[in-house]
This record gives structure tokens, C-alpha cells and sequence, in this order.
């Protein structure tokens, strides 16, 4: 289209922008049909994505309570460790006993062991000098 001035050349530019650009909308909705199904995969990618994280983070914070109970049953441990060591101590045992009432004995009798060479299979009525039937 071409247009003339008053006394000029005729203008080569179009006037309008939109001459030649197709406003139907067909691109439009072929555009959108896909669209859609792309949209709909990545907020459903992005649901299991967030799932996925919220449960490494409860993995996570259920590793942490279990280390922290482990480390609560080492301290534990260690703690009983040194009280069972610390009454097994000879001194300690004498002091227990004399606090509950025992005392020393007045004399002590030793038996001699009646077979020196006891059988070692276990048999101990026959080790206090039973006779086989």
C-alpha cells in the first residue's frame, strides 16, 4: 500500500504494524493444548521433588535422635563400666561386707580334696568317691 504526500514521494512503510499478523488465535489454541500437559508433568515433577525432600529431612532428623540416643547409651555404659569395676574392688567388697555384718572367721577349715586327680569330664559324684552301679 502505498500512500502519497503532498508534493512527496509515495511512502514505502506501512502504517500499521499489525498488517500481515495473523490475530485468529488458532496458533493460540495449539499452542495452549500442548502447553498444558507440560505444565501438568512439571507440577507433578515438582510435587515428588518436594515430597522427596521432606522426606530426607524427616530421614535426616531420625538419624540425628538415633545418634543422640546412642551416644546417651555409650555415656551410659561407660558409667557402669566403671561403678561394676569400682565394686569389684577387693577393699570396696571388704568394706560392703562389713556394712552389711559379716565379719572375718574365727578359724578356718581346710579339707583336703579326697582325689587330687579328679576326672575332668564333669562327673562330680564319682569325684567324691561314688562307685559306678
Amino acid at each position: 500500500m502505498t500512500t502519497t504526500r503532498a508534493g512527496h514521494e509515495p511512502d514505502e512503510t506501512p502504517r500499521l504494524g499489525l498488517i500481515g499478523l495473523d490475530v485468529s488465535g488458532r496458533r493460540r489454541r495449539g499452542r495452549a493444548w500442548i502447553g498444558w500437559p507440560v505444565i501438568f508433568a512439571a507440577l507433578v515433577l515438582a510435587l515428588g521433588v518436594a515430597v522427596l525432600r521432606v522426606d530426607l529431612i524427616r530421614m535426616r532428623y531420625a538419624l540425628a535422635d538415633g545418634l543422640a540416643t546412642e551416644q546417651r547409651l555409650l555415656e551410659e555404659q561407660r558409667k557402669l563400666t566403671a561403678e561394676m569395676r569400682q565394686l569389684r574392688d577387693p577393699s570396696d567388697l571388704a568394706e560392703h561386707a562389713r556394712a552389711m555384718g559379716f565379719v572375718h572367721p574365727e578359724r578356718v577349715i581346710d579339707l583336703p580334696d579326697p582325689d587330687a586327680g579328679a576326672p575332668a569330664s564333669g562327673d562330680t559324684a564319682l569325684a567324691f568317691g561314688a562307685t559306678r552301679p
